[in-house]
């Protein structure tokens, strides 16, 4: 093997170890967020709307003692037992009561809609991305495996590793060496 074949080897194996380990760790980031992706569209309600739920629930406990409050003063003033001021007091605690309930279960409503929906957006953007990074990986490792035509011996490696040859310059010459013919001259004392 001559030196230039050698160099050319050498050169060669170690550009495309170097693509071919960026196409690994390119399928590894792809991988994760894949299982990103996937985690985040399986997930069950992540903490905040969980919160949300559980203040949804305490506004209702809320709302449903405030109702039965006001309903015992209602009664207890058709009965005068008490003033109409108690009955207004807790008229005035229902309502807050309510809103509290309603502003607890829109919240509720929107982080399960509206979070979700960008959670979603925001893994497949993740995973698009990976598999855009993969896609030039294994392009660039395609792209710099360098194939002879012809069955040969590397005669001439013109440029070096790292180096950009200009357009429509050789980057190898390869002899085809199954055949080889020789033109010599000789003379006839010599042949014979």
């Amino acid at each position: 093997m001559s030196v230039a074949a050698s160099r050319f080897k050498r050169a060669s194996s170690s550009s495309n170890s170097d693509l071919a380990g960026a196409l690994t760790e390119s399928r590894a980031a792809y991988a994760q967020a894949l299982a990103t992706f996937e985690t985040t569209a399986n997930a069950t309600v992540p903490q905040e709307a969980q919160k949300a739920e559980l203040d949804l629930r305490a506004a209702k406990a809320s709302l449903d003692a405030q109702q039965s409050i006001f309903e015992n003063r209602q009664r207890l003033l058709r009965e005068g037992a008490i003033a109409q001021k108690d009955v207004n007091e807790a008229d005035v605690s229902l309502s807050q009561a309510r809103a509290q309930y309603e502003t607890a279960k829109k919240r509720l409503e929107d982080l399960l809609g509206f979070a979700r929906e960008q959670e979603l957006r925001a893994a497949a953007g993740q995973r698009d991305a990976a598999k855009g990074r993969l896609e030039v990986a294994q392009a660039q490792l395609a792209y710099s495996r360098i194939t002879s035509p012809i069955t040969g011996v590397v005669t001439d490696l013109p440029f070096y590793r790292g180096e950009t040859p200009p357009n429509g310059t050789p980057i190898v010459t390869v002899m085809d060496v199954s055949q080889v013919i020789v033109r010599s001259h000789i003379s006839q004392a010599e042949a014979g």
